[in-house]
């Protein structure tokens, strides 16, 4: 069997760690998967349960579906803030950012929005994205768990980037040329939860990276973070046909898939590789506790059970 053949092999039979270990460990890297629409309904759906991931053949699993497909449903999670922080830990360290020390909650209800400025906080839809685009070095997982859902609506939407990339390169190769070649700039105005001081985050970076191998290295994509562009020629006859190709793609119904998750219930998303999003909702409380993991943290996780290589 190939590698990713051997890596599917023990996703889902059941065999001894000591034989799941040498497996992965014999695999200088298994390979990524591109997925589309209905991930979680085919016989390879990414899903582990929460008190397995305490043992390490459990967490040795979880994190071969994290390498393989960039998201992870993970059922019976607890349904508090230190609960979800305890099976986080297992992968990473929470991450500190300018929205609080680790661990955060999004929480939306009716009536509740007024003077709300993040649409994480609100009723609304939003559309695939990926976070902290105007980060250096944005969050390496995002980590979002259903502890309420709303009455109505509220779908998670998830998106491949592989996919993307693989649908650019076959039907607008010069779109995806123009964004892995042209940096775009990403920015935030906000204010430190931690301090309370303002903040002013700004980058200037491409949508698509790829490492030497030609492997998708890291996605940024947030329609809301994009700075502004001069307006003119390139603008005009350039930039913008090529994003709304972009956007086209990303949002393509055969690259979204939809899950609407139940109180406990969490999905963990490779930020630099899977967009995540929601349909609006109406009635009731929707509420996510959630946290970012650092990329470094991550990966460090994936060497330690094989998962990647280690240079050195």
């Amino acid at each position: 069997l190939s590698g990713g053949g051997r890596i599917s092999r023990y996703l889902h039979t059941t065999h001894s760690l000591a034989d799941l270990e040498r497996t992965l460990l014999a695999l200088e890297a298994p390979p990524q998967h591109r997925w589309r629409a209905g991930l979680f309904a085919s016989a390879e759906r990414p899903v582990v349960d929460a008190q397995a991931m305490r043992t390490r053949e459990g967490l040795a699993i979880a994190l071969a579906h994290m390498r393989a497909h960039g998201v992870l449903l993970v059922e019976g999670m607890p349904l508090t803030t230190e609960g979800t922080r305890e099976i986080v830990l297992q992968i990473g360290c929470p991450r500190s950012t300018y929205y609080g020390d680790s661990m955060w909650s999004t929480r939306a209800a009716p009536g509740e929005d007024a003077g709300v400025q993040d649409t994480a906080y609100m009723e609304v839809g939003i559309k695939p994205h990926t976070d902290n685009t105007y980060f250096r070095d944005p969050p390496g997982l995002q980590v979002l768990n259903c502890v309420s859902q709303a009455e109505r609506g509220g779908e998670s939407l998830v998106v491949d980037a592989r996919s993307v990339v693989r649908s650019l390169r076959e039907n607008a190769p010069s779109t995806l040329d123009f964004f892995t070649k042209t940096a775009l700039p990403w920015f935030s105005y906000d204010r430190d939860k931690r301090a309370g001081l303002p903040i002013a985050l700004s980058s200037l970076e491409p949508v698509f990276r790829f490492a030497a191998s030609g492997e998708l290295d890291q996605f940024r994509f947030n329609e809301v973070d994009r700075g502004d562009l001069p307006p003119g020629e390139w603008y005009d006859s350039l930039f913008l046909p090529h994003w709304l190709a972009l956007v086209e793609h990303v949002n393509h119904p055969e690259h979204v898939e939809r899950i609407r998750l139940r109180p406990g219930q969490c999905l963990v998303v490779d930020n630099q590789r899977v967009l995540h999003g929601r349909t609006a909702f109406q009635g009731g409380v929707r509420e996510m506790v959630g946290c970012y993991v650092g990329r470094d943290e991550y990966e460090s996780r994936l060497r330690a059970f094989g998962l990647l290589p280690m240079r050195g």
